[in-house]
């Protein structure tokens, strides 16, 4: 007995169990593997599309994050320079000692609480040492620490080359760096 199905728009022949399709017999298990698998590739697509997306998003998150850490840098290095760069006779007033506590509480505010992580972990540190870690937190060329600090480029190298050894990291500056800002 021959049956008829539409399929794309053309009958094709049903006859013992067999469909001719394209000019190709299939038995009925091929075609329900053949529907299997168009179903999985459906799957694997809409898996693959679903994960780009998430992947574009948390890029998109990551910029932001970016984007708000260089601004809260930006806002930090201002208040350092503000604090100890200034002629407001206001501030000269204040003892440094003061002025450093009022920047390392904004940088706490801003920075997850990074100086009192620093001295939890780190309980030897130096208050001089605590202040040239936020320093390098908040980005600051050495230039720019130079010149808050008071200091020169040997003793700057020095203070470097202490805090590298008291925090057990290998004599570099791009390494203490790297360590400071993910800290």
């Amino acid at each position: 007995m021959e049956l008829a199905i539409l399929f794309i728009g053309a009958y094709h022949p049903i006859k013992y169990g067999h469909i001719l399709l394209f000019d190709i017999e299939l038995s009925f298990v091929d075609l329900e593997l053949l529907a299997i698998c168009f179903f999985l590739w459906l799957i694997v697509k809409f898996l693959i599309r679903i994960t780009y997306m998430h992947k574009r998003k948390a890029n998109r998150e990551t910029n932001k994050k970016q984007v708000l850490n260089i601004e809260n840098k930006e806002v930090l290095q201002k208040i350092v320079e503000e604090q100890l760069q200034t002629t407001n006779a206001e501030i000269l007033n204040i003892p440094v000692s003061q002025r450093w506590n009022h920047i390392e509480r904004e940088i706490d505010k801003s920075d997850n609480h990074f100086t009192i992580r620093l001295k939890v972990r780190y309980p030897m540190l130096k208050e001089d040492l605590i202040r040239l870690s936020c320093l390098i937190r908040i980005g600051m060329d050495s230039f720019k620490i130079i010149q808050d600090l008071g200091i020169s480029k040997d003793y700057l190298r020095k203070k470097r080359q202490l805090l590298a050894k008291t925090m057990e990291i290998k004599n570099s500056k791009k390494n203490l760096e790297q360590f400071i800002m993910e800290f």
